[in-house]
Protein backbone atom coordinates (compact mmCIF):
# COMPACT_ATOMS: atom_id res chain seq x y z
CA UNK A 1 0.00 0.00 0.00
CA UNK A 2 1.35 2.90 -1.31
CA UNK A 3 1.95 6.38 1.17
CA UNK A 4 -1.40 7.77 -0.86
CA UNK A 5 -3.70 5.06 -0.43
CA UNK A 6 -2.46 4.49 3.16
CA UNK A 7 -3.23 8.89 3.92
CA UNK A 8 -6.72 7.79 1.83
CA UNK A 9 -7.83 4.49 3.93
CA UNK A 10 -7.17 6.92 7.24
CA UNK A 11 -9.22 10.04 5.88
CA UNK A 12 -12.04 7.29 4.94
CA UNK A 13 -11.61 5.75 8.28
CA UNK A 14 -11.79 9.61 9.70
CA UNK A 15 -15.15 10.41 7.76
CA UNK A 16 -16.62 7.43 8.77
CA UNK A 17 -16.25 8.10 12.68
CA UNK A 18 -17.64 11.58 11.90
CA UNK A 19 -20.53 10.64 10.24
CA UNK A 20 -21.39 7.06 12.09
CA UNK A 21 -23.53 8.79 14.86
CA UNK A 22 -25.77 10.64 11.84
CA UNK A 23 -26.30 7.27 10.17
CA UNK A 24 -26.88 5.25 13.92
CA UNK A 25 -29.75 7.91 14.75
CA UNK A 26 -31.41 7.47 10.78
CA UNK A 27 -31.41 3.75 11.23
CA UNK A 28 -32.86 3.50 14.65
CA UNK A 29 -35.59 6.67 13.30
CA UNK A 30 -36.39 4.08 10.61
CA UNK A 31 -36.74 1.23 12.62
CA UNK A 32 -38.89 3.16 15.21
CA UNK A 33 -41.04 4.37 12.48
CA UNK A 34 -41.41 1.26 11.52
CA UNK A 35 -42.17 0.06 14.88
CA UNK A 36 -44.77 2.29 15.33
CA UNK A 37 -46.33 1.18 12.06
CA UNK A 38 -46.49 -2.02 13.67
CA UNK A 39 -48.18 -0.90 16.55
CA UNK A 40 -50.79 1.29 15.29
CA UNK A 41 -52.01 -1.67 12.81
CA UNK A 42 -52.05 -3.96 15.82
CA UNK A 43 -54.10 -1.60 18.26
CA UNK A 44 -57.76 -2.10 19.26
CA UNK A 45 -59.80 0.52 17.53
CA UNK A 46 -62.87 2.16 18.44
CA UNK A 47 -62.56 5.40 18.17
CA UNK A 48 -58.85 5.60 17.36
CA UNK A 49 -57.82 7.98 19.91
CA UNK A 50 -55.66 4.86 21.20
CA UNK A 51 -53.96 4.58 17.64
CA UNK A 52 -53.58 8.61 16.88
CA UNK A 53 -51.85 8.78 20.34
CA UNK A 54 -48.88 5.94 19.69
CA UNK A 55 -45.69 7.83 19.26
CA UNK A 56 -42.50 7.11 18.51
CA UNK A 57 -39.36 9.89 19.63
CA UNK A 58 -35.65 9.73 19.73
CA UNK A 59 -34.52 10.89 22.88
CA UNK A 60 -30.68 11.06 21.65
CA UNK A 61 -28.62 9.51 19.22
CA UNK A 62 -28.50 6.46 20.79
CA UNK A 63 -32.03 6.24 22.27
CA UNK A 64 -35.48 5.51 20.89
CA UNK A 65 -38.65 5.32 23.08
CA UNK A 66 -42.13 3.78 21.91
CA UNK A 67 -44.97 5.20 24.23
CA UNK A 68 -48.53 5.94 23.89
CA UNK A 69 -50.21 8.87 25.01
CA UNK A 70 -53.98 7.39 25.54
CA UNK A 71 -54.60 7.28 29.25
CA UNK A 72 -56.07 3.82 29.36
CA UNK A 73 -53.57 1.97 26.35
CA UNK A 74 -52.08 0.39 30.02
CA UNK A 75 -55.82 -1.53 30.50
CA UNK A 76 -55.56 -2.36 26.88
CA UNK A 77 -52.36 -3.87 27.05
CA UNK A 78 -52.30 -5.40 30.12
CA UNK A 79 -56.66 -6.16 30.53
CA UNK A 80 -58.77 -5.65 33.87
CA UNK A 81 -60.53 -8.16 35.73
CA UNK A 82 -63.11 -7.93 33.14
CA UNK A 83 -61.26 -8.21 30.17
CA UNK A 84 -58.08 -9.78 29.03
CA UNK A 85 -55.42 -7.37 27.46
CA UNK A 86 -54.14 -7.98 23.60
CA UNK A 87 -50.52 -6.90 24.67
CA UNK A 88 -50.30 -4.69 21.48
CA UNK A 89 -47.72 -2.57 23.12
CA UNK A 90 -45.82 -5.39 24.37
CA UNK A 91 -45.81 -6.51 20.79
CA UNK A 92 -45.33 -3.60 19.26
CA UNK A 93 -42.18 -2.90 21.68
CA UNK A 94 -40.67 -6.10 21.13
CA UNK A 95 -41.12 -5.39 16.50
CA UNK A 96 -39.58 -1.91 17.33
CA UNK A 97 -36.46 -3.61 18.58
CA UNK A 98 -36.14 -5.94 15.74
CA UNK A 99 -36.55 -3.52 13.32
CA UNK A 100 -33.84 -0.99 14.75
CA UNK A 101 -31.94 -3.85 15.29
CA UNK A 102 -32.39 -5.11 11.27
CA UNK A 103 -31.52 -1.55 10.28
CA UNK A 104 -28.45 -1.05 12.26
CA UNK A 105 -27.20 -4.02 11.15
CA UNK A 106 -27.43 -2.73 7.44
CA UNK A 107 -24.46 -0.29 8.29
Amino acid sequence: MSANQNYQSVLDAMFDARFAPAKIRAAMQKGLDQGVSYTQSIAKVDTGYLKSKIKGKMVDDYTAMLESAAEYSGYVNDGTWKMSGDQFFDKGTVTTGKSINENLSKL
